[in-house]
């Protein structure tokens, strides 16, 4: 398939979905990754799962989301991006700063997952992007888990597998979602009368395409009422006075 019928191929879908997709595909894998790192019996296998999900979402957002608006949402939302990022760095530095003042570096994983999450809530409003604001809160849910698993086991390592992967997942949801929803627009409506007729050659025809067929076979054969009235319902058939 050449890239014309790629394109051709894509959904509208929201503006600026696509960049977020692969965006929020990439962030998984590195959550992944530092989650797989830290277990150490299956890191090789998780670290190829975590890979073959993140670049089969990749490709399928690649080829299936637009582009359509992409620029224009980046440039409106440059400036609270970007302040929005360096806010997310100093934070993580300062979480990771005080819990080894503390003696507590269970506290870590759990914190952190926390203010990656949070900072989301600005990023969907300036990017008009809901899925977001979900992704906001399912992070949030996932940190406050996560440091309530660290205080209990006192460890680093078990919380930070827990965060890192249920992040993964959370993150990788958002490229998921968009692509189903355009799966479901994609998708032709099929008349509930041709699903009753599947000896029909014209199985598969839209609606309208059913409506012509009628039109059609009204004006062409004067028989076809008496095989119409057991098919249709009443208030959708062509009486003889209206044909007169």
């Amino acid at each position: 398939m050449n890239d014309a019928e790629v394109r051709s191929n894509r959904s509208p879908g929201r503006p600026g979905i696509r960049a977020g997709s692969f965006l929020c595909a990439g962030a998984g894998l590195v959550w992944w990754i530092v989650a797989a790192t830290n277990a150490p019996g299956a890191m090789i296998p998780l670290i190829l799962l975590g890979l073959v999900c993140a670049i089969t979402l990749i490709w399928f957002t690649r080829r299936h989301l637009a582009d359509d608006g992409e620029q224009e949402i980046f440039h409106a939302s440059q400036r609270t991006y970007t302040i929005v990022n360096i806010a997310q760095v100093v934070a993580i530095v300062l979480v990771i700063l005080i819990s080894n003042l503390l003696g507590k570096p269970q506290l870590i994983p759990g914190l952190i997952t926390i203010v990656v999450g949070a900072h989301f809530f600005p990023l969907a409003r300036a990017m008009r992007q809901p899925a977001y604001a979900k992704l906001a809160i399912a992070m949030i849910i996932i940190g406050v888990l996560g440091l309530a698993y660290g205080i209990a086991a006192g460890v680093v390592d078990r919380p930070l597998i827990f965060v890192g992967m249920a992040s993964a997942v959370a993150l990788w949801a958002v490229p998921t979602s968009a692509l189903l929803r355009q799966v479901v627009r994609s998708r032709p409506a099929i008349s509930p009368f041709r699903l009753e007729r599947e000896d029909d050659d014209s199985w598969g025809q839209t609606d309208e395409e059913i409506a012509a067929e009628r039109e059609q076979a009204l004006a062409e054969d004067d028989g076809y009422d008496d095989w119409a009235d057991d098919e249709y319902p009443d208030d959708q058939m062509i009486g003889d006075d209206d044909r007169r």
